[in-house]
């Protein structure tokens, strides 16, 4: 299924990136505590609204405010849309 952004949104491809190092000790803390999350991520541009006027292309990073990334799940596929706007920035390798 293929599925084209339109009105100025992203269609982007989460990245893994590991920067947690393995730690051997052992903190106990309480069942309901979550650890703090970035309020960005890293995502690749799979494909973009063709009104869109951020310079980037297909292939290029994109930190994206994670709060506002959509997650679309549709006939099993997943897409993940975020408006330009929400970019910080951008970035050719990693």
């Amino acid at each position: 299924m293929s599925l084209k952004p339109v009105n100025r949104h992203l269609k982007l491809q989460p990245v893994e990136i590991s920067t947690e190092k393995e730690s051997t000790s052992t903190i106990l803390v309480p069942d309901d505590y979550k650890p703090k999350t970035s309020p960005y991520e890293v995502y690749k541009l799979v494909d973009r609204a063709s009104d869109c006027t951020l310079k980037v292309e297909a292939g290029d990073y994109v930190v994206v405010d994670s709060s506002m990334v959509n997650l679309l799940e549709i006939s099993g596929n997943k897409f993940y849309l975020a408006l330009e706007n929400y970019v910080f920035a951008t970035f050719k390798e990693l």
